[in-house]
């Protein structure tokens, strides 16, 4: 048997066809093509998937908060049962969007916000990796054997038992989103291996 997670993306700003769309209403839910919108007509699609060999999940909509109403709505009109809405904490590009729809429930979204000169402890993990993508500032990253400087819209993926380490080097405070996934997720799996505050 296969097992398939229907994914639909649709995030966006509004602003690729304006004065068409706008940030409260984005290209995908404008009917463009005909008497429904793009995002209703993948919606649509995703009725005709599944076969006797293939179970088909229910699908997850990955967008943004303010458009979360209009994707349960549009998806009311076509009859398909949400699976989850995700919404994006914020709308970068679309890597990060397929990595947390594509993850099954083992996992966490957290903001995390570093004070300038201040980082996070050395560290490794045995349950669960890390992805890290920066929203403001830059980072200097332990990543295994690597050191990373990242700024803006950069991202870094740190798999299980990788030790690593995140820095806010500069004068201003550093925002990431770290979205965690593995067998366990409580902070109690964390194997410090240096730490400024003294924690182990």
């Amino acid at each position: 048997m296969i097992n398939v997670t229907r994914v639909i993306l649709c995030g966006g700003s509004g602003t690729r066809l304006c004065p068409l769309s706008h940030a409260d209403f984005p290209k995908q839910f404008l009917s463009l093509t005909g008497k429904e919108s793009l995002f209703h007509q993948a919606a649509q699609q995703l009725v005709w998937l599944g076969a006797d060999d293939i179970q088909v999940a229910k699908p997850r909509i990955v967008t943004g908060k303010e458009h979360r109403f209009l994707v349960a709505d549009q998806l009311r009109k076509v009859g398909i049962e949400l699976g989850a809405v995700l919404l994006e904490p914020v709308g970068r590009n679309t890597a990060p969007a397929l990595t947390l729809a594509a993850l099954n429930s083992s996992f966490k979204v957290k903001r995390i916000q570093i004070k300038p000169k201040a980082g996070l402890s050395l560290q490794k993990h045995h349950r669960r990796a890390e992805h890290w993508i920066v929203v403001t500032g830059t980072a200097e990253i332990t990543n295994g054997n690597k050191e990373l400087p990242l700024t803006e819209n950069q991202s870094t993926y740190t798999p299980l038992c990788e030790v690593h380490r995140l820095v806010s080097p500069r004068g201003v405070p550093l925002e990431i989103i770290e979205v965690q996934s593995g067998s366990y997720l409580g902070e109690d799996g964390i194997e410090r291996l240096e730490d400024t505050y003294g924690r182990s």
